[in-house]
């Protein structure tokens, strides 16, 4: 019985089977493209199929087949849980789920219409490829003794890989400075080597497991050009090799594109089999199929023509297609979904700074107020103090001369006394204006105080001391009356300054 194992990944798939297929019985579905297809229309003497999935859940190989899902480890078969009604779209879905494009499908007890029990945990499906790029080990692995119906047990004779895998080309231009495109090639990398690993694990001489289970194995590399030269059916070399860059992604191919890669994969198909010795001369004609009657204008295209096929289109939207309409249509409710919340952000941010600038605007007149309040108040104390200091010193003047006596008066009897009192005080009044300057309150209070002692000293000191009996100087009432304004415009300043 023939095996197909559909491995719907972008690079490859796989067909196993044992010699010349029976002829399928059972009436075609109506669905001719499988739109409603279920799990239970691909059975009735048809190939078996299996197509491969891998869990991100939890890290094994799975697959849909015939009877439903199921999964495998280290090369057996777990009991599969039948699932005929499942639609095949969803298990083409979940095996072409390509990570980094497509997000993966889910599964669950109630996806496969069964007890909790039975599908305990919900896992999530993406490409076949993920663990198995090329498809060989869900092809021999093999059921428990006991656990799957008869019909479900295949034996493989002959394994046909056809092996599209992208061409790993040496890229000494990219500098792979982003995260993207490092990421894809290490990706890349990594999925070339677990292949080269899988073949030569599966072909490794006596101990290959192609050899161990007399599997009969062609790989037939669809990236490498025809062989035979003088084959007129084909592509030219440098066409062939052209080919091998062809995007592969959403955008549909040209009709030269499809005639071309239809075309090389028979001709690649038909030496690998004639080269393992698996087909006749005679069976194998050379490639005359054209569905799409433009054959004989694509086998004669240069290289060059095949040179853009490499670049990929992007068209994502078609004015004649509705569903562009619709996905546009949605698109733009996305972008004005994500963009309302940047949109209000970026208004109230607008008003945020607005009434910070205003705010700042007001603090900086308040600011400037309060400094030229500040000024004012800074001079109108260093104005006081420099008042006392002209006092003062018009005080110790008047007082030189405040006794009777002379041309023009003469000074106190202790005089010598007196006059460093007025000096200290003078002194004391100028200290004060530089620790103002410096800001150092405590110290002009502390000064200020010094003055007002001092000044009190030489008003006293000057009472009873003219000569002739012990005399007051003739202004001796003023000399008071001069301190005590002194004194007293001095305790305000004080005052003011928090003392």
């Amino acid at each position: 019985m023939p095996v197909v194992s559909s491995e719907a990944a972008p690079k490859s798939a796989d067909v196993a089977g044992s010699g010349n297929a029976p002829e399928p019985t059972a009436k075609p579905t109506k669905a001719v493209t499988y739109r409603e297809a279920a799990i239970g229309d691909l059975r009735g003497g048809r190939p078996a199929v299996r197509f491969n999935c891998t869990s991100l859940t939890t890290g094994d190989p799975c697959y849909f087949d015939q009877a439903g899902f199921g999964w495998y480890k280290k090369g057996v078969i777990e009991a599969p849980i039948p699932a005929l009604g499942l639609p095949v779209a969803y298990a083409v879905t979940a095996s072409s789920a390509f990570p980094p494009l497509f997000p993966p499908v889910e599964i669950s007890h109630e996806t496969l219409c069964c007890d909790r029990n039975d599908f305990e945990n919900a896992q999530r499906l993406t490409d076949g490829g993920v663990y198995d790029n090329l498809g060989i080990g869900a092809l021999i692995a093999k059921y428990e003794k006991g656990v799957s119906a008869a019909e479900q047990e295949i034996s493989i004779e002959t394994i046909i890989i056809s092996d599209a895998e992208g061409n790993f080309d040496s890229d000494f231009d990219a500098k792979y400075s982003f995260p993207v495109n490092r990421n894809v090639r290490a990706s890349d990398l990594l999925m070339k080597r677990v292949s080269v690993l899988q073949l030569e694990d599966f072909e490794g001489g006596s101990e290959g497991a192609a050899e161990e289970k007399e599997i009969s194995f062609v790989r037939v590399k669809i990236k490498e050009s025809v062989r035979d030269l003088d084959d007129k059916t084909v592509l030219v070399p440098e066409a062939q090799r052209t080919l091998i860059n062809v995007r592969t992604d959403l955008d549909c191919f040209t009709p030269d594109e499809v005639a071309a890669l239809i075309a090389h994969g028979y001709s690649k198909a038909r030496e690998a089999l004639l080269n393992k010795q698996l087909v006749r001369l005679d069976d194998a004609p050379k490639f005359t199929w054209d569905p799409l009657g433009n054959w004989e204008v694509v086998k004669g295209l240069r290289a060059d023509e095949f040179q853009r096929s490499r670049l990929r289109k992007w068209r994502l939207w078609s004015p004649g297609d509705p569903i562009s309409w619709i996905t546009g249509f949605y698109a733009l409710f996305i972008c004005l979904l994500l963009a309302t919340p940047t949109v209000l952000f970026a208004l109230r941010s607008s008003i945020d700074a607005k009434r910070a600038a205003e705010a700042q605007a007001a603090n900086a007149k308040a600011q400037a107020l309060a400094d030229t309040a500040k000024a004012a108040r800074d001079a109108a104390q260093v104005q006081v103090l420099s008042a006392a200091i002209l006092q003062t010193q018009t005080l110790m003047l008047s007082m030189n001369a405040g006794c009777s006596g002379g041309a023009h008066g003469m000074p106190p009897v202790n005089w010598n006394n007196l006059q460093p009192h007025g000096n200290s005080a003078v002194n004391a009044l100028n200290e004060a204006k530089l620790a103002l300057a410096k800001g150092q309150t405590s110290d002009a209070v502390q000064q200020i105080s010094s003055a007002q002692g001092e000044l009190e000293a030489l008003v006293n000191g000057a009472h009873n001391n003219c000569s002739g009996g012990g005399v007051d100087p003739v202004s001796y009432g003023n000399y008071q009356s001069i301190r005590d304004r002194v004194k007293a415009s001095l305790d305000e300043l004080k005052h003011s300054l928090g003392s």
